[in-house]
């Protein structure tokens, strides 16, 4: 699925889907690096920190199928940032996560991750905007 530049992010069901599914990935990639971090020793304190960050990765992906079964809903004409935009800010965050060198990092993003879904669940244009910059 291909937007053109002009393409206003959230404008359509659809474009609120795509974003949905490329969050759904990102979820992937924390489970991913997730994973690396849990490989450590049992005793290594980071263990403990990736498992509670698990129900982060967990929560993210609760609301990123949020966003898909209420796509149509959460649909709006007026957002002032390109589908185009949003998915590169995405794409972005996702090369972080995989890059994260510290579990602190990764919270961090996660933690921006939950906030901008969070947001467009809301439907408050000025919040999602303010959050959206935030991950960028």
């Amino acid at each position: 699925m291909q937007h053109t530049m002009a393409t206003q992010a959230f404008s359509s069901d659809e474009s609120v889907r795509e974003i949905a599914l490329q969050v759904i990935r990102m979820s992937e990639a924390i489970h991913h690096v997730l994973r690396k971090y849990t490989s450590a020793s049992p005793a290594d304190p980071n263990t403990t920190s990736a498992y509670a960050l698990l129900t982060e990765e967990y929560a993210l992906r609760a609301r990123a199928s949020m966003l898909l079964i209420e796509a149509k809903r959460l649909a709006r004409p007026d957002f002032p940032v390109s589908q185009t935009d949003v998915l590169a800010t995405l794409t972005q965050v996702e090369t972080k996560l995989l890059q994260s060198s510290s579990l602190n990092e990764l919270g961090e993003l996660i933690t921006g991750l939950l906030l901008f879904t969070s947001s467009v669940i809301s439907r408050n244009n000025q919040v999602i905007l303010m959050l959206f910059k935030n991950l960028e």
